[in-house]
Formats: C-alpha cells, sequence, structure tokens
C-alpha cells in the first residue's frame, strides 16, 4: 500500500493455479519493475524494503525474492496491423 503512490513503479501480481499444488507454485507472484531508471541499486533497495515490511506484517507466510536480482527483461510489442 505504501508503494501505491509511487508513479515510477509498477507491481504485477499473477494468479495462482486453480488447483492448488498442480502448478509450479502455490500463492502469487509479482514483478518490481524500475519504470523510472533509477537502476539496479534503487530497484535492489524497494525490493528489499518490500519483502522487509511484508515479513514485518506477519500475513504473508513465505516470501523469496529472485535468484538473480539483477536479471535483465525485455518487453516486446508486436504491431499486428503491418
Amino acid at each position: 500500500i505504501r508503494f501505491m503512490g509511487h508513479r515510477a513503479g509498477q507491481i504485477i501480481f499473477m494468479q495462482p493455479p486453480s488447483i492448488q499444488g498442480l502448478g509450479s507454485s502455490s500463492g502469487f507472484s509479482m514483478y518490481l519493475l524500475d519504470q523510472a531508471g533509477n537502476g539496479h541499486e534503487a530497484l535492489a533497495e524497494a525490493a528489499d524494503t518490500l519483502v522487509a515490511n511484508a515479513t514485518a506484517d506477519g500475513r504473508v507466510g513465505e516470501l523469496r525474492g529472485n535468484d538473480d536480482a539483477f536479471e535483465s527483461s525485455l518487453r516486446l510489442e508486436i504491431d499486428q496491423q503491418k
């Protein structure tokens, strides 16, 4: 909730499988994106803060971060009209 005021970031929640145990995981997955271009260190710091706050809250049973905090991603948009 605290991050809602930050327009430069986006958190994406992924839906868990409809039948628990019949998927790669149970619960939910989320991605923290650096849309402001603040860099890896700022993103890692934001992720650490998010993990610390969620863990301290107590409603999240198990929380794991990405194994590679500096993993890059690529967004590809295909123009179907061309």
